[in-house]
Order: structure tokens, then sequence, then C-alpha cells
């Protein structure tokens, strides 16, 4: 691997971690007690910089929801995986980001500031919301308190790996790559499904009529 192909990894890795983090809603100190690791070593790479072990990442990914390779993917990984999604981006009736919003987002982008990115993976998060579908678990009949507990704590963790996928799609390829964020996360969760915007969007005619 080449000097300049580990900047581009270490700068992915940032910027994923800040606005995993930013999703989640957590500081540094935070995510540094849950995972483990220091503030001073989630700082430095939150700045593009170190080298950091493969159990450092995988801590971090666990603490924000997401997976180590997860953190890894950049555009170039992302264009790869939007192909999952080139049936649906044909289809009219799917709409990630309103056209203002994704207009919005890719000006926000383009700034290659911080604070703008965060702004940016925020508003497709929150077209995302809208869209999170749960899968009931029918489990038998007269479950417990703690197995309940447990099946509502699985079913967050997995919203909570889609917003933070769909913020990072969103940081990469505004659109798809929203979509594509979200429904590898809740894959990966296993818990949680994307409805097709198309009840979206038949929900937001039936308003305007």
């Amino acid at each position: 691997m080449s000097t300049h192909d580990l900047e581009d990894v270490l700068d992915t890795l940032a910027k994923n971690i800040v606005v995993a983090r930013s999703a989640l809603g957590i500081t540094q100190g935070d995510l540094a007690k849950d995972s483990g690791i220091s503030r001073a070593t989630i700082a430095q790479l939150e700045a593009g910089e170190g080298d950091p072990k493969l159990s450092t990442l995988i801590s971090l990914s666990k603490s924000l929801d997401s997976t180590h390779w997860h953190l890894l993917t950049g555009k170039n990984e992302m264009s790869a995986l939007i192909s999952l999604a080139e049936t649906i981006a044909k289809s009219e009736e799917t709409v990630v980001l309103e056209e203002g919003d994704l207009e919005t987002v890719k000006r926000l982008l383009s700034s290659g500031t911080k604070k703008k990115t965060i702004k940016a993976a925020k508003i497709g998060l929150k077209a995302i919301e809208e869209s999170i579908a749960y899968e009931k678990e029918d489990g038998p009949s007269g479950d417990s308190d703690s197995e309940g507990k447990t099946a509502k704590a699985a079913t967050s963790d997995a919203v909570n790996a889609m917003a933070v996928g769909a913020a990072m799609g969103t940081t990469l390829i505004p659109g798809l790559g929203t979509l594509v964020g979200a429904a590898l996360g809740g894959f990966l969760a296993g818990k949680a499904t994307i409805k097709m915007a198309k009840n979206k969007k038949m929900n937001k005619q039936d308003s305007e009529q």
C-alpha cells in the first residue's frame, strides 16, 4: 500500500467516525468510555492520523453500531455497493432525498468542512427515518419481560445501525448512497428493513389532495 493509499483510507476512517458519532449524538468522551479506546486515540483518528490496530477499529465500530469495514467504506466502495440499488434507482417511485434536499446536501458537502458535512449527514438521516420499518419478532406466548426488553434493545440497535449507515452514505454519494448505507446497516443488523419510498410518495400525494 502506498503512502497515498494509506492517507485516503485514514481520511475515510476519520470522516466516518465523526459522522457516525454525530449521528448517534455522542461525544469523543462518550465513545472512549464505551469502546475502551482512549479519547486521545479517537481524536487522532478523527484528524486522519495514526495507524489503528484492527482491534481498535472493531471496538470503535461496535460502540458506533456499525462494523469495522463500514467505517472504512469510502466513495469507491460505496459506488460498488450502489449496484445493489440500481433496479431501485431506475424506478420513478423511489425517492430517497427530495430534489431540494439533494441539492442542499451536495452544496454542503462541496464546502469540505466538517461542520457542513455533519449537516449534510443529518439531512440524509432525517430523510431515511420515515422509511424505517420494524420487523415484528413473534416469540412464544408468555415471553418474559427480560426477553421483551432484549428484543426491544435489538430493534433499537438495528435502527441505530440504519441511521449511521444512512448518515455515512449521504456524505459519500447523496441519494443512492443514503439508501444503500441505510439498507446495509439494516441488513447487517437483521432486525429492520426499509419500506420503499413508493409508500412515502403515495402518502405525500394523498395529503396534497
